[in-house]
This record gives C-alpha cells, structure tokens and sequence, in this order.
C-alpha cells in the first residue's frame, strides 16, 4: 500500500503542474475515454521500462546480494534457486499497484471540469475554509508552528501514512539495533557450553547401544589431558541399563512425569508396558562423573555429598532434570544392557546435570563415580572430555585438540573460542541484514515523504502566492513549510519513544526466549542518532521542495491558479 501511495502522490504531482493542460483539451473537445488513454499510455511506459528494470535488479539481490548476506547466519546457506513464479508474481502484483495507483489519478483528473481545471488547486477548498477560521478568530496571533500542524493534517489520511511509514522504519532500526546490542558474547558462551573446550562422542547422541566403539582411546584421552595449559579435566562416561519400575520407589515420580507431560499436551504413560517389557521401554543411562563435579555442588548445598562414598561406589545419585521424585534412602534395581547381571544402589542425593546432548529413555538417569562406572561395565563409553584452560592457552589448546581429533569423525567439539567467532560473524551479518532493512524502509518513507510535501506545496501555490502579496516574507514561508516536516517527525518521535519502546521491549523478550540468552539494552545513542538524522532531512526537503517551486514571481503564481 505504501508503494501505492507514492506512486499515487508522483502522479498526482503531475497532474497538480498539468491540470490546465488538461483542462485545456477538455475545452477544445477532447473526450473524457482519450484523456483516460492518456493516462494509460503514461502508465505503459512506466510498466515497459522501470518494471523490468526492477525485475532485474531482483534477479541480481536473489542470486548474489541475499545469499551474501544470509551465509554468515544461515549455516550453509550459500546459493538461491531461481523459480520462474518468483518474477512473474512481482511483475503481477507491480503492475497491479501501478495500475490502481494511475486509475486513482485518473478518476482525478475526470472529475475536474474544464472550466475547474483553469482555477484548479488541490484542497483548496479546505484551505479557504481554515484561512477563515484563522482570520475570523484573529490570524495576527496564529504562530508558524500552530499554522504547520493544522497544515500537516489537511489531508488526514497522507499524513498517517507517512507518518507510520517513518514509524515502522524507526521502530526497525530500534529492534534490530536492541537485539544485536543484547547479544552478550559472555551470555552467549555461557549459554552454550560451561568449558573452554568440549569434546563429544557425536555417534551417541541420537542413541547408545552396548556395541558402540570407543572413540576416546586411552592414548587419546592421556594426549588430550598433556596439553600445556590445562587447568581442569573432566570426563563423562555412559553405560545404557534398563532399570526395574515399581510403584513403591517410583510413585512419586511418576506423578511428577504425568503432571509434566499433561501440561504439555502427552497422554501420560501407561506403566504396564514398563513391567511387561522394560528392556525395550524403561531404560536409561548410568552417567559417570568426575567428583570435581560433586565438590563444586558442595560449595553451595544444603546437605553435601559424601564424596569419599560416592567415590568408592557405595550409593547413586539422580539428577534434578529427570530424577524429581525419587527419593533419597531408597534402593534402584538395574540392569546394563545385553546382560543378565543385576545391581542394586540406594540413592545418595540429587544433583543438577545438564542433558548435554544425551539421548536416553523413559526411566531417569543414575550417577555413579568415574572410578566404580567400570565395574558395571568394562571400558564404558566415555561421552564428552571437558577441558579448562587459562585464557593465553585457549586457542593453542583448540587448535591442538582439532589435530588430534581431525580423524575421528565420531568427535565433535564445542569451544569458547569458536563460539565467540560464531557470534561475531552471526552478528555481522545480522548488523547487514539490519541495515539492509532500515536502509529500505527509511528510504521508502523519505520518498513518501517527499511526494506528500511536494504535492502539498504544489497544490498550495496561491495560497503562498497570496501570503507574500500580503506581506509575507519567502523566508517565513519556508520556515512554516519546515514547521511542517518538523511536525512530521514529531508525532513519529512520539510514537517511537512510546508505542515503539514499548514493542521493542516486548519483542526482544520473545527473541530471548527463543534463542535462551540476551540482555535488554535500549539503544539510546544510535536512536538518538538515528532521530537527528530524520529530524534534519524533515526539516530540509520541505524548505528545499518550497524553494524549488516558488521561484516565479508572485504574479505568475495567482496568475496559473
């Protein structure tokens, strides 16, 4: 709609500077059908040359700028697919706003008849009617600034329109710079991983099964831990078990699942497929940690954990992610997978672990110490090698770890140093797409703009002419005309600060919850900047469009009108 409007105001600039010629013709006999030709004859020039000049220039974003832009945040987005649907919808929907928008205008010049024509001026009607209201309530104490509110809103509908055109363009502008200023590199590798580097057994994520290869090999795992600068080594091991459900020790976490999974939408579980067959249905992992883990938790817990038992194997742990429910005292019967031997461990407490990328079924983990996971099974799976390091040691560590690790295609890796890379090329190629973006719609509201202000003091030649015949001076009337635009970004600051905070704010916190991490920052300084930008220019173009279009003499003026 918006492109509609400025194409409209072109035309009716046009029509405003021909409507005598116009007039003219109908005077010597032209009929109204040639005048609509007329018009469409124009509107044909306009759909066989900037059409399909707009067309290509499409076709060239598409195939070289987007993918250029969208690369650095897409992950292998790098090409786009030409579809021939793709320019033959544009064509058809440009050609379509080209179309209303000359249709309008031609309605226009229709009802103007000849002899109207010759002392046509747009909304003068409106003017005279507001020139008497200023005089017969005294027009000798109505100020610039007054004169150029009533003028923006002359016309209603124009006004609003370039007003929320300027609106959606700043509130844009505001968005896009709120989100890239809340993107906090910290925050972002906080949320993504707790080490500087982090190593994964990649073939176990989907699922683990007692016949999966070891890719952290011994000499793997002592080459890792030898690396100059490592400060903290920590290793997860899995082993896949089924454990043995009964009401008794599994009550209460039942409950807790099934309030879980109705308020998601899940039909709870029926537990007799646990029962009659468990091996397929209620299994899980036996986790192995390192004790590190359990001596940080201890710095902050309530009742601490018995460190020297947990290590020689003498209880279990359960996980405050899918272990809710269980209580501590009570005995967990298990199985490792593909054997017929069974263990049984009595919780020992609760602990917060995070899934890490691990996949298991309906039954909640159990967490042993690395040092007794062993005895359940020889050689368990080690899942993950988490390395800590001094900041000077970071990329020498990546980059020796990659080394190692470039032949085995199971392994994959996590680190803070490619992490911040990441954000740093994400964020750039947000801050294109942004300007991208802003760029456009500013654009669209300035030529909006534009075409309002010059179809405005176009059509309001006599009224000009008039004041200076009276004693108004040309400057005077290139400040009212500025009053005007500066009116133009007034009610838009308004709506920005206001309105356009207020979403801001509130869109910012759906994207954080959707991407996990981010502080809200107001971005005061480039708004700030952005808003003097708009003020100068809607304060410029008016005094520049009024200039350009008053430089005949007062005479000529009330002469053409």
């Amino acid at each position: 709609m918006r492109f509609i409007h400025i194409i409209y105001n072109i035309n009716t600039i046009s029509v405003t500077k021909d409507i005598q010629f116009y007039g003219l013709l109908k005077t010597i006999g032209t009929a109204p059908c040639q005048l609509k030709r007329l018009m469409y004859y124009r509107m044909g020039t306009i759909l066989l040359t900037p059409l399909p000049v707009g067309l290509l220039l499409g076709g060239v974003m598409t195939q070289w700028i987007v993918p250029l832009i969208l690369g650095g945040i897409l992950e292998g987005f790098s090409e786009t697919r030409f579809h021939l649907i793709i320019p033959f919808t544009a064509a058809f929907f440009s050609g379509l706003m080209i179309f209303v928008s000359f249709f309008m205008t031609a309605r226009k010049v229709m009802a103007v008849s000849a002899i109207g024509a010759l002392t046509f001026a747009e909304g003068s009607g409106a003017r005279k009617k507001d020139i008497r209201g200023k005089t017969s309530r005294g027009s000798d104490h109505t100020k610039l600034f007054q004169m150029g509110l009533i003028n923006v809103f002359r016309q209603p509908r124009k006004a609003w329109m370039v007003i929320g055109t300027f609106f959606l363009s700043s509130v844009t502008f505001l968005l896009c710079m709120t989100v890239l200023g809340g993107m906090s590199l910290d925050e972002f590798i906080d949320y993504n991983t707790a080490h500087d580097l982090a190593l994964y057994n990649s073939m176990s994520r989907a699922s683990f099964s007692p016949q999966e290869e070891q890719s952290f090999t011994p000499e793997l795992v002592e080459r890792l831990q030898s690396l100059e600068g490592v400060e903290n080594f920590e290793m997860t091991k899995v082993v896949p078990i089924y454990e043995h459900y009964s009401e008794e020790v599994y009550g209460d976490w039942l409950e807790i699942k099934n309030e879980f999974e109705l308020a998601n939408g899940m039909e709870p579980t029926d537990t007799s497929i646990w029962l009659d067959n468990p091996k397929a249905t209620f299994w899980s992992l036996l986790v192995g940690i390192d004790s590190r883990m359990i001596e940080e938790y201890n710095l902050s817990a309530e009742t601490p954990i018995d460190i020297e038992g947990f290590e020689k194997g003498e209880f279990l742990l359960t996980t405050d992610m899918n272990g809710s429910g269980l209580h501590s005292g009570s005995r967990i019967p298990f199985s490792v997978m593909d054997t017929d031997e069974q263990f049984e461990l009595s919780i020992g407490g609760q602990i917060p672990l995070e899934r890490d990328g691990m996949n298991s079924g309906a039954a909640p983990w159990l967490v042993v110490s690395n040092k007794v996971i062993d005895r359940y099974r020889e050689d368990a799976i080690i899942y993950s090698v988490k390395i800590d390091s001094d900041s000077e040691y970071e990329e020498s560590i990546l980059n020796q770890a990659a080394e190692l690790t470039e032949d085995i295609p199971a392994i994959s890796r996590t680190s803070k140093v490619e992490l911040a890379r990441s954000l740093e090329e994400t964020k750039g190629a947000l801050s294109k797409l942004s300007a991208f973006l802003t760029i456009v719609l500013f654009t669209v509201g300035i030529l909006n703009f534009i075409n309002t202000m010059s179809v405005s003091i176009l059509g309001r030649q006599r009224e000009f002419a008039t004041m200076e015949a009276v004693g108004a001076s040309k400057k005077q009337m290139q400040k009212l005309t500025m009053w005007e635009g500066i009116w133009y970004f007034l009610l838009t600051l308004a709506l920005s600060v206001t309105l356009g905070s207020g979403a801001d704010f509130l869109i910012f916190h759906v994207v954080r919850e959707n991407v996990g991490f981010g502080t809200f920052r107001y971005p005061a300084l480039p708004m700030t900047l952005y808003m003097l930008l708009s003020m100068l220019l809607c304060m410029v173009i008016p005094a520049v469009v009024y200039k350009r279009a008053g430089i005949r003499s007062i005479v000529e003026r009330l002469r053409d009108n």
